[in-house]
């Protein structure tokens, strides 16, 4: 009876083990870094119809908003749909804040941390202030050549329908772009703002106290204002708008002296790790083995990081790869990574030693010399397994001489092994000829199948047709875009893009996404989404329509390439 009711209880344990380990429902954020003030996205897989309880979000964060997405996918056959919940959040207090795990039906998501700083001091702006921008570097003290995080924050509440962002120019500092930047909404003295955050990469070449000029923005703006649009791209009209940021001054120290500018490596912080793909400390001649090694550093980009010197011992042949370099952004700080790959194939057997791995590094916090060192590692190295092949023995028969009838192949035996070879030979050739000729006529089929639909696909009529229902469909939607009606222009958006796009699974915003790169129409995108899942007044088809006018404008080679052309146009130009 215990027997029994001990499987029982296993067979529940496990039961209850599958289905949590199944419960958990994907979800991220944009950003695990922010200032509070500002707001991050929460995105949530679904199952249509779901709805996650949101509630324990309220003790330490402002549910700003919630948007649907949904999109279709054709796989083997299988339409398949996915749908997410993006929440908008507003943290109430700085800190360490953890996003709580939230119930999905039956399921549940994974908590989430996050780390909310305070705001600035030194950010400027007001509450009359419709247009301000703010710059800052991530430290304020640095060495020539060590490279700087420099930031630009553009805070704007007024519709901008162009503009473009310069950073400062100097002699004595060289800048690199990082990444497309990001977008949020931050609440500055209790106004809500949209902000687009960029870094860049400041390297300087000269010592001494060196004063970074203000960032300018230059665009237009239409009248009104608001707090939900934003594009950055060339287009005509509106009112010129231009603001510019806060000068930062940055210590710039001289290398410290005795060391040599081809090992001049300053970092906040250096790690030397190794991996090998075995486990133990044996290896046989012959068989190789790989070994991994990580060079990682903060506040530093990768492209300044010396190489390392890595030496083989004797009696090994190395075939190193190619370096990685990796580079990011944590925690407001510059990340860099080298990797570095060694295949080693030992030639003699014995004890085989690499050697320590250093590299000498300059603290960039505390102004201190530093090594970071890889121990040595040691391997006793074994034979490689003998075989009767490469030994070149012999199998040896009894005392009396005879040997055994099982392992001497007689004549008739090896005739046979020959006939059976050659047949087999035969078979395959003539397998091989009938599979080449059963693939050459599928591709004549394939062929002639493909010229017949393209031919069949290129009539005038169809051509005509479509561009008539494109420009009726233009028509519709310019004027919900007119009247701002938030449902009528989805909608209408929506059967426009499927014919403009030449793509029938197009259904939902999502999908629309995915042909556009613009990131005016992918923000005016989000507003609409904002507007019909929200319910909120929309104000901006004004907006949206010229940035679908910019893109049939910049696309129209593109867009040409949908449209059905005349099978024969030289006979309609003989007309």
């Amino acid at each position: 009876m215990n027997k029994l009711f001990s499987r029982i209880f296993i067979v529940l344990l496990s039961i209850m083990i599958c289905q949590h380990a199944m419960a958990t429902v994907a979800a991220h954020v944009d950003r695990t870094q922010l200032s509070q003030g500002e707001s991050l996205k929460l995105f949530i897989d679904i199952s249509k119809g779901d709805k996650p309880d949101l509630s324990p979000l309220n003790k330490d964060f402002q549910v700003y908003g919630t948007t649907n997405s949904s999109s279709y996918q054709l796989i083997n056959d299988k339409r398949t749909s996915l749908h997410q919940l993006i929440v908008t959040l507003m943290p109430k207090t700085s800190g360490k804040l953890t996003i709580p795990a939230l119930k999905v039906g039956n399921d549940s998501t994974q908590a989430i941390q996050i780390t909310v700083s305070k705001p600035s001091p030194t950010q400027i702006g007001g509450k009359k202030s419709a247009l301000f921008m703010q710059a800052s570097t991530a430290i304020e003290k640095t060495y020539v050549n060590a490279p700087v995080l420099y930031t630009i924050k553009l805070y704007y509440a007024n519709n901008i329908t162009g503009g473009q962002i310069s950073p400062p120019h100097s002699d004595k500092l060289s800048f690199k772009p990082l990444g497309k930047g990001d977008r949020y909404t931050a609440n500055v003295h209790g106004r809500y703002y949209q902000v687009v955050e960029q870094h860049y990469l400041l390297t300087p070449t000269q010592s001494g106290e060196i004063t970074i000029g203000p960032a300018i923005f230059q665009g237009t703006a239409t009248g009104r204002q608001s707090n939900n649009n934003f594009g950055f791209f060339s287009m005509s009209g509106g009112r010129p708008i231009a603001a510019q940021s806060n000068s930062v001054k940055l210590d710039v120290q001289a290398m410290p002296s005795g060391v040599s500018p081809l090992t001049w490596f300053p970092a906040q912080a250096v790690k030397l790790s190794d991996t090998w793909t075995l486990t133990g400390d044996t290896l046989t001649v012959g068989t190789p083995v790989t070994r991994t090694i990580n060079l990682t550093a903060l506040g530093i980009d990768s492209s300044v990081m010396p190489d390392l010197n890595i030496t083989a011992p004797d009696h090994v042949n190395a075939y190193p790869d190619k370096t990685q370099s990796q580079d990011g952004i944590k925690n407001n700080t510059l990340m860099a990574e080298k990797i570095y790959k060694i295949a080693y194939i030992p030639t003699e057997a014995g004890t085989l030693t690499f050697p320590p791995i250093q590299i000498k590094w300059w603290d960039n916090k505390d102004g201190t010399a530093h090594v970071a060192t890889l121990a040595a590692k040691q391997f006793q190295v074994k034979p490689a397994a003998k075989t009767a092949s490469n030994t070149g023995a012999t199998t040896q028969t009894p005392s009396t001489g005879a040997t055994t009838p099982t392992n001497t192949p007689t004549a008739e035996k090896i005739i046979i092994e020959k006939k059976t070879s050659k047949i087999w030979l035969l078979s395959t050739i003539i397998l091989l000829i009938l599979w080449l000729l059963t693939l050459l006529a599928w591709f004549i089929q394939n062929k002639s199948s493909k010229k017949k639909q393209t031919s069949e696909d290129l009539l005038p009529d169809q051509q005509n047709k479509q561009q008539i229902k494109l420009k009726k469909l233009q028509r519709q939607l310019k004027s919900a875009c007119q009247k701002n009606d938030a449902q009528t222009i989805h909608s209408a958006l929506i059967d426009w893009a499927s014919v403009y796009f030449n793509d029938k699974n197009i259904r939902s915003l999502h999908g629309i996404r995915q042909h556009v790169t613009d990131q005016a129409l992918l923000q005016q995108l989000d507003y609409l989404e904002q507007a019909v899942y929200r319910q909120q007044t929309y104000e901006s088809g004004n907006m949206l329509w010229q940035c679908l006018e910019a893109l049939e404008k910049q696309y129209k080679q593109k867009v040409q390439a949908y449209l059905i052309k005349p099978l024969y146009p030289d006979k309609g130009n003989k007309k």
